[in-house]
């Protein structure tokens, strides 16, 4: 590959790599924008509240007028929160509501819408709920309460009907086809999370590489292959040679083949292991004593 092929290579793979990091931040700020929303706690806040003002008024002969106004308060306040949550919500579906033109991102980002539209009809129905009890539209509230009970004995007839398909099939315990745990999706993402950071590497890399080709920089390359220094040894000056050079030498020295002097030994030449040359008479000498 010629030097300009190979930059336009890692061009569009750090595109790639950006772009699938925009997408997947999306989807992370999206989920923990989620998470983070109040909307099921100011739901239970203002069921509670509409619960004791039923009581309330159904039993108004006993009813205590400031435990009527202070449950009243409360549920304008919580339902001013909780529509503020609603909005909110609303506009982190939309955040998420095109198309990533990824099947594992597309089939997060509709988990995550599907979570949110639970969360956004249960908001809405508390909210209709909460208006008809403090007008005092009881006809109201008691078709939203019908509502609900149509759709909690549709949930329970569907689940039924899963449980009975499932315990022909397998054994195992069936799970409520109705509830969507944030936990698996959680998971996903932090998966992908991880995914990513190995995506960040190979960019970084990828970006020093490109910087360096548009700079006409050598790309360094790192050579793995081990090189190998021979084993050498060496080579001891014959006795012969050592009288011929100090011919006032004169002592006589016996040679020995099983023991080395202690006294040190003049080298003259170094040679590797294999190559030694048959050096003629003894190698090694000690002085006669």
């Amino acid at each position: 590959m010629e030097r300009e092929e190979l930059r336009q290579a890692l061009d569009d793979e750090i595109q790639s790599l950006n772009e699938r990091e925009k997408k997947l931040s999306i989807l992370n700020s999206s989920f923990k924008s989620f998470s983070e929303k109040e909307i099921d706690s100011l739901v239970e806040r203002c069921e509670y509240r509409i619960g004791n003002l039923e009581n309330a008024y159904a039993h108004a002969s006993v009813a205590n007028q400031d435990e009527i106004e202070k449950n009243i308060d409360d549920l304008n306040y919580s339902l001013a929160s909780l529509k503020n949550e609603i909005l909110d919500s609303e506009n982190n579906k939309k955040n998420i509501s095109n198309s990533f033109d990824d099947e594992v991102f597309d089939k997060i980002a509709s988990s995550l819408r599907d979570l949110i539209d639970r969360q956004l009809e249960a908001g809405d129905a508390v909210i209709r709920k909460a208006n008809a009890i403090i007008n005092h539209d009881f006809e109201t509230l008691n078709a939203e309460k019908a509502k609900e009970s149509k759709k909690d004995d549709h949930k329970i007839l569907e689940f039924d009907r899963t449980r009975k398909v499932n315990e022909e099939k397998v054994s195992e315990p069936v799970i409520n086809p109705m509830e969507i745990k944030t936990d698996s999706l959680s998971q996903i993402l932090s998966e992908l999370d991880n995914d990513m950071k190995d995506n960040k590497d190979n960019k970084k890399e990828l970006e020093e590489t490109a910087k360096s080709l548009d700079e006409g920089k050598e790309i360094p390359v790192t050579n793995v292959e081990s090189i190998s220094t021979p084993s050498i040894s060496p080579v001891l000056m014959s006795q012969d040679s050592i009288n011929s050079i100090n011919q006032s030498n004169e002592e006589v020295v016996k040679v020995s083949n099983t023991t080395v002097d202690d006294e040190p030994q003049k080298v003259i030449a170094v040679l590797n292991f294999g190559e030694e040359q048959e050096i003629k008479g003894p190698t090694l000498g000690r002085r006669a004593n």
